[in-house]
């Protein structure tokens, strides 16, 4: 298999899991409290259809060592602090620093759940689960970095054309006219600086180049967006990597190929992950 191929698993026996939710039967004892209220909120057991991300997380015996080792790092760095503690100070340390910067979707009172009742490792692990499960939710394809280019140069060529339209045409002559084609000419030359600077701050979507082209790539069927193989799960396993740096201090792709690979029922591989990750240098992630 190649670097960045992606494959579904052998059939295995299904793992322990309630496929309407995350229930008190199915909640296993080595997941963290925390992690199980945020699953329950995003995934509300008697809910419809195939379990959804949060609950795999939560459920499936394949995260057991991952919620585990999460929960003992986060410990640890519950302990650090970015600078020297003066004597008898019990200020915030490094962990708690991260929590407060995240966005407020991972937290768990934007569920409503009461954030005092959990102690910062468990917040931790709890705000990494809502990272992926959000991620995996939000319907937003790859897109290669040629196709933005050649659209921001079409958008701007249309602008410097309309201009010398414009310039060169008798009957604009009257203001009102005039200042509804520099209108124009100033929304494209906009769109298309900000198409570029979004581009840029949403570097995680972009791939220099389709999986097609290596020869691992598989057309995601109509049913489903995220297809083995697929450009999406490329650039959704970068954007989780990238999450995961800003909630425990690294990237961690091991623990990102694991987690991917539950969330999405295929086996993601710590080489495709490590592959993805550090060919985007706009990230900027510091491997575990």
């Amino acid at each position: 298999m190649s670097a960045g191929e992606i494959k579904r698993p052998e059939p295995s026996p299904r793992q322990a899991m309630d496929p309407e939710g995350v229930s008190d039967r199915a909640a296993p004892p080595w997941v963290p409290p925390a992690v199980l209220d945020i699953a329950r909120a995003i995934n509300p057991p008697g809910r419809e259809g195939a379990p959804g991300a949060a609950t795999r997380l939560a459920c499936s015996p394949r995260m057991k060592s991952t919620w585990m080792y999460l929960r003992q790092l986060a410990q640890q760095q519950m302990q650090r602090c970015p600078w020297p503690r003066r004597p008898g100070d019990e200020g915030e340390g490094e962990l708690e620093l991260r929590l407060g910067a995240l966005p407020k979707r991972y937290s768990l009172s934007h569920w409503g759940l009461p954030e005092h009742e959990a102690a910062p490792p468990d917040r931790a692990c709890a705000a990494f689960c809502a990272c992926v499960a959000i991620t995996l939710s939000v319907n937003n394809p790859a897109v290669s970095r040629a196709s933005v280019e050649d659209h921001v140069h079409d958008l701007r060529r249309l602008a410097d054309a309309l201009r010398e339209t414009a310039l060169s045409e008798p009957c604009i002559d009257g203001r009102e006219l005039a200042g509804h084609y520099l209108a124009v000419i100033g929304d494209l030359r906009d769109r298309a600086d900000f198409i570029e600077a979004a581009a840029q701050r949403h570097s995680s979507h972009l791939i220099e180049r389709s999986s097609s082209a290596r020869g691992g790539y598989r057309r995601p069927t109509p049913d489903t967006f995220l297809a083995s193989g697929s450009d999406n799960v490329r650039v959704l396993t970068r954007k989780v990597a990238l999450e995961t740096q800003k909630i425990f201090g690294s990237s961690l792709y091991t623990i990102v190929a694991t987690t991917m690979s539950t969330a999405l029922d295929l086996d993601v591989s710590v080489r495709s992950v490590r592959n993805w990750c550090d060919g985007d240098p706009a990230n900027k992630i510091r491997p575990n």
